[in-house]
């Protein structure tokens, strides 16, 4: 038996063109998408989370179509978060070299008083919060939460792929290394960076 699962991307939600994903990736286009969420206590800490996780591992590509709803008779919910990169790793001296821009990298939703990553402090991400409609409170516990864990859980995962790779035959061992070099530039420069800008 087949069931199926009416999921739109918040283009679609708000009835913009595909041609609008990142132009109007804004904080108050956000706010809109939890407007029409049956949820929306729910939607607006999902999607303050997904910003907050976005940030702290340098993802300027979280445009519109890269969030997603499902529609059902109760009405319009969050679906769980996907294509979640950390595309700034590409921009540091480690991938870029002379053409290297990190930190001055252009975010895909700019926040109060910050459009670069560089530019990122505590003060803009609380007040992003309180663009959505969080709290201060709040905020602060869920940007503190991700931000003391995510330097045990990226360091598991480097773990995690290394056992992996220990597995594959040597010869397939060299078509592997670009994918831990990423991972150890996001542990060691792009992630510690993003921690001490949204720690003070």
């Amino acid at each position: 038996r087949t069931r199926r699962r009416h999921i739109i991307d918040a283009c679609q939600l708000l009835g913009k063109s595909r041609l609008f994903k990142n132009s109007a990736a804004t904080l108050a286009t956000l706010s809109e998408c939890i407007a029409r969420c049956r949820n929306r206590a729910s939607a607006r800490l999902g999607l303050y989370r997904w910003l907050v996780f976005n940030l702290l591992v340098a993802n300027d590509d979280n445009h519109l179509k890269n969030i997603s709803f499902s529609v059902g008779p109760e009405g319009i919910e969050l679906c769980p978060s996907y294509d979640l990169l950390s595309t700034g790793t590409y921009h540091t001296r480690a991938f870029a070299d002379h053409r290297a821009t990190w930190p001055a990298v252009p975010m895909m939703i700019p926040l109060p008083g910050a459009t670069t990553f560089g530019e990122v402090n505590r003060s803009a991400v609380l007040a992003a919060a309180a663009a959505l409609g969080l709290t201060q409170r709040i905020g602060e516990r869920e940007l503190n939460r991700m931000a003391e864990a995510m330097p045990g859980m990226l360091a598991s995962l480097v773990r995690e792929v290394e056992r992996e790779n220990a597995q594959y035959p040597p010869p397939v061992h060299a078509q592997l290394g670009g994918e831990l070099r990423l991972l150890r530039t996001m542990q060691h420069l792009v992630v510690p960076e993003m921690l001490s800008r949204v720690s003070t």
